[in-house]
């Protein structure tokens, strides 16, 4: 019975149980698994963020890695301007020295006195000592001018004497019958009188050849052996000469004298060429530094000759210019000058004289430069004409490019080298020229002419260079004339005036004359400048 009733009390009891602890483990499960599903989820929340934060942190680094290369590639720039910077600075430490040593040099220069440029010294020595002699020959010509027409006037007592006698029918003394007049069948001897060579004897008619600065033609006499009545009238004729007057010149002592002139060319002169190097081997051991944006050492020397000029076969024209600062005054000088001095002389009649002209145009031309501030030019300038069938030949220059004539082999200086350092430049730059000290070699530190083209800011600055140019008298040419030549200051720093005539005697082509003083020019090593020659054969 027990066993029957516990058998429902046994049905009985699990389910009793099975509610208690049955349905326990039904509810435990929901919840641990939604607390065990809440902590994973914050897990894989804060994993997924950890995986964010290290994916940011790998970006981030490979963003540093970046920089740091950058960092490096702009650590390694700087370091190299660094050395860039460090090498400039050695370079301007460099340079200052240079320009410390270049000051103390000029500084020592302005302190030692000044004696003269040495070439112009001696032309000035060799003009005076010509000059001399040409006033010790003219003296002597007058005596013997004077002689000469002292003599002429007993021949010609002489000759009306005879002349009475023979038409008084009285015998003729030391007259020899040479032809004869048939009148009316009558023949009357006419003698023509025959001079003694002994009635002459120690009249002595020279012929100016030698060199000096106050001549301008030469007087041609026949040679005297003996000579008859037509010879004697020719005689008188050619002792009527002009005396020495003064000329339009610088230098008051320049006296001309004009002679008649006995040549027959038909032709104003040979012709003209003109021949330049830029001569760099010599602006190299100079250590010249170019001034020009090319960085390149280039040809300042300008040039323009024309015969005929403008096609007038009776005027010649030659100009060198040489640049200084740049190529730009010289060539405005090639372009302006030579239109407008053609222009000045064309507009009236011919003259023998164009000093007044030749100034005035220096003067013109050098305003319409006007817009050459710094650039400037030196200006030299020949210009042969002919006036009443002689030939005429004048110089003007400003700066130290040069001419000289070459007459019967003696070299006649036609400028005046206007350097800062001849007494006469410095003496007038002295009383002038504002803050310039005497004994001073340039201006402004950098300029050595005193008188040039161009460099407006110095003339408005009262620094004391002008453009009033320096006059040749003008020369009456003979065949005595051989040459002209007019050539930038690079040849003249090795060569002289009469060093040129002696090296082209016996020589006529202007072209090979040209290229032979060229050649001999550069061949001497103190030749350190560009060189421009003209040569004009008259």
């Amino acid at each position: 019975m027990g066993g029957w009733c516990s058998t429902p009390a046994m049905a009985d009891q699990p389910t009793a149980s099975s509610s208690s602890v049955v349905g326990k483990p039904l509810l435990q499960p929901d919840g641990g698994e939604t607390a065990h599903k809440g902590e994973q989820k914050a897990k894989d929340a804060e994993l997924a963020e950890l995986r964010a934060s290290l994916s940011h942190s790998e970006v981030r680094v490979e963003q540093l890695r970046a920089e740091a290369e950058t960092a490096g590639e702009r650590i390694a720039s700087l370091g190299r301007e660094r050395d860039a910077a460090l090498a400039e600075l050695g370079q301007a430490r460099s340079a200052l020295g240079a320009m410390e040593r270049e000051r103390d040099a000029a500084i020592s220069d302005l302190k030692k006195p000044c004696n003269g440029c040495s070439l112009y010294i001696q032309q000035r020595d060799r003009a005076i000592q010509g000059q001399s002699e040409s006033e010790a020959r003219l003296q002597r010509t007058n005596e013997d001018l004077a002689a000469a027409l002292k003599k002429l006037e007993e021949l010609q007592a002489q000759h009306t004497l005879l002349q009475l006698q023979i038409q008084q029918q009285a015998p003729a003394p030391q007259l020899s019958p040479k032809s004869t007049h048939s009148t009316n069948s009558h023949e009357t001897t006419i003698p023509s009188l025959e001079i003694d060579a002994s009635l002459l004897n120690g009249l002595v008619l020279p012929t100016f050849t030698q060199e000096a600065t106050t001549e301008t033609g030469s007087l041609n006499l026949p040679e005297i052996s003996t000579l008859d009545l037509p010879d004697l009238g020719k005689l008188a004729e050619s002792l009527d000469f002009h005396l020495p007057t003064n000329t339009a010149s610088n230098d008051s002592s320049v006296v001309q004298f004009t002679v008649p002139s006995t040549e027959t060319n038909s032709t104003l002169m040979h012709g003209i060429h003109c021949s330049e190097n830029i001569n760099l081997a010599g602006l190299k051991r100079q250590k010249k530094k170019p001034t020009y944006p090319s960085g390149k050492l280039e040809m300042e020397d300008m040039n323009f000759y024309e015969f005929p000029w403008q096609g007038n076969p009776d005027l010649a024209f030659i100009g060198v210019f040489d640049g200084f600062a740049g190529t730009g005054a010289s060539k405005a000088a090639k372009a302006k000058l030579a239109p407008h001095l053609y222009t000045m002389i064309t507009s009236g009649p011919p003259k023998s004289d164009y000093s007044e002209t030749l100034t005035q145009c220096f003067l013109e031309v050098d305003q319409q430069l006007s817009e050459m501030e710094y650039e400037g030019c030196t200006c030299t300038v020949v210009i042969i004409w002919r006036h009443e069938g002689n030939r005429y030949l004048q110089a003007a220059n400003i700066g130290d490019s040069s001419a000289y004539l070459c007459q019967a082999g003696i070299s006649v200086p036609l400028t005046f080298d206007h350097k800062v350092s001849t007494p006469e430049e410095n003496e007038r730059l002295a009383k002038t020229a504002k803050d310039f000290e005497p004994h001073q070699t340039r201006i402004f530190g950098c300029v050595a002419v005193a008188r040039a083209l161009g460099t407006h800011f110095m003339k408005r600055e009262g620094l004391g260079i002008i453009a009033e140019p320096y006059l040749s008298p003008p020369i009456c040419l003979n065949p005595d004339h051989q040459f002209v030549i007019v050539a930038s200051d690079g040849l003249w720093d090795v060569m002289t005036g009469q060093d040129v005539c002696d090296l082209l005697q016996g020589m006529s082509d202007p072209k090979e004359m040209a290229s032979t003083v060229i050649s001999t020019a550069l061949r001497n090593p103190k030749c350190t400048d560009n060189i421009t020659v003209a040569v004009g054969a008259l």
